[in-house]
């Protein structure tokens, strides 16, 4: 039995290096969990910003006004998730289901061991530590969320529209309010004027 007051040295040897099947498998097992990264962000980004897209096609899709390439871009932008809601909804199960059933199927018959064993073995080795083959990872997990930028970039050019919006009307509001004699003067002029509304209605009565 082993006294946890003094316990056993630790193995002097380095650990082992990583086999060519566990970087296989630890390559692989980081792709499919990129995938379901990119394929839960990617949904709530649509879900997110489908209404600013909405505002920002509604506003390009006027030629007169917005006859060049750009505002046509964004309008293709803001319209592409609406026409094609249906592939975007199959697209982003593909991303999280297909993963999850692979790593599921991995965990059936063991092969899950193999990919906690190279896990542990590149995390000895130093946590973020460059390995074989995560540049293809992280190009194959950029290239899957592609097709949510069109409707990302909508939506954010459709939140500072209405950021914009939003700023002139506080700007006319503060504009009016200064020429009314400031904001309490337009509280005591709008209850006075209130008052001498009701006592003219009173007296009448």
């Amino acid at each position: 039995m082993v006294n946890p007051a003094f316990p056993p040295p630790a193995d002097p040897r380095p650990p082992s290096p990583p086999t060519l099947v566990e970087t296989i498998g630890y390559a692989v097992d980081n792709l499919l969990l990129a995938s379901i990264g990119v394929g839960v962000a990617g949904g709530a980004a649509l879900y997110v910003f489908s209404l600013f897209a909405e505002i920002t096609g509604g506003i390009y899709s006027d030629g007169v006004y917005f006859p060049g390439w750009g505002g046509r871009f964004l309008t293709w932008c803001a319209e592409l998730l609406d026409q094609n809601i249906n592939w975007f909804l199959a697209y982003v199960g593909v991303l999280v289901l297909v993963p999850c059933l692979l790593l599921w199927l991995a965990h059936l018959v063991g092969l899950r061991q193999i990919l906690n064993r190279a896990r542990s073995k590149f995390e000895r080795l130093g946590p973020g530590r460059p390995y074989p083959g995560r540049l293809l990872v992280r190009c194959i997990a950029g290239g899957l969320g592609l097709p949510f930028l069109p409707t990302i970039l909508a939506g954010l050019i459709g939140c500072l529209i209405l950021a914009l919006v939003m700023a002139a009307i506080a700007l006319y509001a503060l504009v009016v309010l200064g020429r009314a004699g400031g904001f309490r003067y337009a509280i005591t002029r709008a209850a006075v004027r209130d008052g001498m509304r009701d006592a003219v209605n009173g007296r009448r009565r």
